[in-house]
């Protein structure tokens, strides 16, 4: 993390945490997520979007719990409904959250048509680096 990422304040959202850092929006979940938080992340993730173009998502899952039904449908509902921002690299999750994570996204892809470019790391600076190549690819 450069000195600049580390001057950046977190939102914070319940135990969830968030920030812009640059064209990189860094999310950390902490626990259950619920659909209103999940709202208010995408609505950042689009300000952002809407400022820097393509972004790229960083999202810490090491304290992240399986999704509620309720929240697998918004994600399939949001993005059926909107065309996916930037590219997601996922990283500290849990084999559980891998599955349900590729499950939502794979439902999503059908549902909607749309690709939508994530990948998954087993930590940060791996995460930071293959998010540098994946932009850099277009992927």
């Amino acid at each position: 993390m450069t000195k600049s990422q580390a001057d950046v304040p977190w939102i914070t959202l319940g135990t969830h945490r968030y920030r812009a850092e640059g064209d990189i929006v860094h999310m950390v979940y902490e626990g259950p997520l619920s659909v209103q938080q999940a709202e208010t992340m995408f609505e950042f993730l689009g300000d952002v979007n809407a400022k820097k173009g393509d972004i790229g998502i960083l999202v810490d899952c090491r304290g992240t719990v399986f999704p509620s039904p309720a929240l697998r449908r918004y994600y399939v509902e949001h993005f059926r409904n909107r065309k996916p921002v930037g590219v997601s690299v996922l990283y500290g999750a849990s084999t559980m959250i891998r599955i349900a994570t590729n499950m939502v996204i794979r439902m999503s892809e059908l549902i909607s048509g749309a690709k939508i470019r994530f990948a998954m790391a087993d930590d940060e600076a791996s995460a930071r680096a293959l998010l540098a190549t994946l932009r850099a690819n277009k992927s």
